[in-house]
């Protein structure tokens, strides 16, 4: 007895320490791939901005013309884009500052699925905001067709709107619901499944009224602005933009089913897919309208078939025009020729 005591206590004195695992290394984590989505999303942003400012079209005198209409909804298109990359930058800061502990007093008595709920808060906002954007675009592009088809919608503005509307108060009570009643976890299941669907609605829209829309005015393109490439570049926020938003709502949609949360690097990826490609897309088929809009509506009227000047005659002098006194602009035009004229 004693001797089988003496060995094991040799053997346990002789055995050899097992080797500690090494220290885990700092690791970066996902901060470089968010930096340099803020430094996408950011000159973005900055890019509209000086869109915004200087050359989206500045509002005259004439905003109730259709120029003057295109000109307001073109600037508000550019200036949601500007709202939304602006977001989205804040949103990724946030999302850092949240990930590295920098700034412990912002979650200090959270809870960890209060932090998290706060977190998916933060990442989803922005995506909506975005949503709302493509949404204008869709409201452009069927202003367009119903006014070239003549057949306008008179309650398309208010349908608009409320659809915005229903959508951002739709976050706000899910929001608030699952925070009150404490089912932080449910918050991101409930809103992915709601931004697949409108992913898909908003893609749906956007790639039928802009094949339609090509299709309707591919003739007038042609023949008035030959060198604006105005098909391409309809063509391009076709394909692009809902080909973003489906990959975005099937992934959404896939990760509700399955309830399952995504990695950050995937879920940066897909933001990047559905929300700064088509931000650039638009920008980039906004360049040249400023400049070229009112010379391609006003180009549409000269018309080689107007038959004004084969009425005239070369032998009728041209109508006069005479001021009243004292009142400068203001004058009459004489109609008929004069009894000398006859």
């Amino acid at each position: 007895m004693d001797s089988g005591s003496i060995s094991t206590a040799h053997v346990a004195t002789t055995w050899p320490a097992p080797a500690l695992p090494p220290s885990p290394q700092p690791s970066l984590g996902p901060a470089p791939a968010a930096a340099v989505a803020l430094f996408l999303f950011g000159c973005t942003a900055c890019f509209a901005g000086c869109r915004f400012s200087c050359r989206a079209g500045k509002p005259s005198g004439d905003n109730l013309t259709p120029v003057g209409i295109g000109m307001c909804r073109r600037r508000f298109m550019v200036g949601g884009l500007l709202a939304a990359n602006i977001v989205r930058c804040i949103s990724l800061a946030a999302e850092m500052l949240l990930q590295s502990h920098a700034c412990p007093w912002i979650t200090k008595g959270l809870s960890y699925k209060q932090v998290l709920w706060l977190e998916d808060l933060i990442w989803l906002m922005p995506a909506t905001l975005f949503l709302s954007v493509f949404s204008l675009v869709v409201f452009f592009w069927a202003s367009l067709h119903y006014t070239a088809t003549i057949a306008p919608v008179q309650m398309l503005d208010w349908a608009f709107i409320c659809m915005n509307l229903v959508c951002f108060v739709l976050l706000i009570v899910v929001a608030v619901s699952t925070f009150a009643f404490k089912a932080y976890d449910h918050f991101w299941s409930y809103m992915i499944c709601v931004l697949g669907l409108v992913n898909f609605v908003v893609g749906i829209s956007l790639g039928y009224y802009g094949v339609v829309l090509t299709q309707e005015l591919s003739d007038t393109a042609k023949r008035k602005l030959p060198t604006r490439f105005l098909l391409p570049r309809a063509m391009l926020l076709s394909i692009v933009c809902p080909c973003g938003l489906f990959v975005r709502g099937f992934v959404y949609i896939a990760w509700d089913l399955s309830l399952g949360r995504p990695s950050f690097l995937l879920d940066l990826v897909l933001c990047g897919i559905s929300e700064w490609v088509p931000s650039v897309c638009i920008l980039a088929a906004l360049l040249p309208i400023s400049e070229s809009v009112r010379s391609s509506v006003d180009g549409l009227d000269d018309s080689t078939d107007n038959e004004s000047p084969l009425l005239r005659s070369a032998a009728t002098p041209p109508t006069q025009q005479k001021n009243f006194p004292g009142m400068p602009g203001r004058g009459w035009k004489q109609l008929y020729p004069r009894p000398a004229d006859q």
